[in-house]
């Protein structure tokens, strides 16, 4: 996965309703960018020109971006106190932390 140990850790916390902008993260960050999602499952949106992919990630998953998914897509978290679930309905959101790990290039 990472070539190196990650040198990098970011803690955030979001309570219901909080999202995250669509991004791509910064060149100034290596290859591979991972995130442990712990508490609420939150739907993530990954988009790249008319692609559009959106999963619902459940509590402990890690999420990790590499190659086009990394380089090119954006990712983003819709601000939104519930997510649509894949089998029909709706699942509300509760608190969640994210860590997100990363290496800075030197």
């Amino acid at each position: 996965m990472f070539s190196r140990p990650p040198d990098q850790l970011i803690v955030h916390e979001y309570e219901p309703g909080q999202g995250i902008s669509a991004h791509v993260d910064a060149p100034a960050f290596g290859s591979v960018i991972a995130s442990l999602s712990l508490g609420s499952a939150v739907e993530v949106e990954l988009r790249w020109r008319e692609l559009r992919v959106q999963r619902l990630i459940a509590p402990g998953s890690l999420l990790i971006l590499s190659g086009l998914a990394r380089s090119r897509f954006t990712h983003a978290i819709p601000a939104r106190k519930s997510d649509p679930l894949p089998e029909g309905g709706r699942q509300q959101r509760g608190r969640r932390v994210s860590l997100t790990f990363r290496t800075v290039t030197r």
